[in-house]
């Protein structure tokens, strides 16, 4: 069973985003379980994690717009950016609002295409700016460094 039953086996795109936002503007405990099934919604269902971003931009006040980039759209983009470069593309193209959150979202240019790296830097109007961190490498550095080092 995954955090995708139960509560949000029902959940409009639209209801989820509303949860999502009540949760940021309002920090209830009660509503963090959509914060939480959010974090694996890319990776089980990323079509419906896409409607549900999309709903987020839509609903978003300006100043949450870089919690949609930094959250639910850089891990869709994280996992799935070349099944999603042209939807996001015709997305920052055409929604202002969607272009702010995609300016938010980090990208590790040694984990993605360096195509679709390109596509996603134009799309953010050249806001986004990739970075290279091989994660591996930097957790055994991290482990078999001395202490205190």
């Amino acid at each position: 069973m995954t955090s995708l039953d139960n509560r949000t086996l029902g959940l409009t795109p639209d209801d989820w985003a509303d949860v999502l936002l009540r949760y940021k503007r309002e920090h209830r405990d009660e509503d963090f379980w959509a914060v939480d099934a959010m974090f694996f919604l890319p990776g089980e269902d990323p079509e419906r994690a896409w409607l549900v971003i999309l709903a987020l931009v839509h609903r978003a006040e300006e100043d949450e717009l870089g919690y949609v980039g930094a959250g639910a759209l850089e891990d869709l983009v994280t996992e799935h950016a070349p099944a999603f470069i042209d939807r996001i593309e015709a997305a920052a193209l055409t929604n202002s609002k969607f272009q702010e959150a995609l300016s938010a979202i980090w990208v590790n240019s040694l984990y993605q295409d360096p195509e679709i790296v390109r596509r996603l830097v134009a799309a953010s109007g050249g806001a986004i700016e990739p970075f290279e961190v091989d994660y591996d490498k930097a957790e055994r550095e991290e482990r078999d460094a001395p202490d205190g080092a």
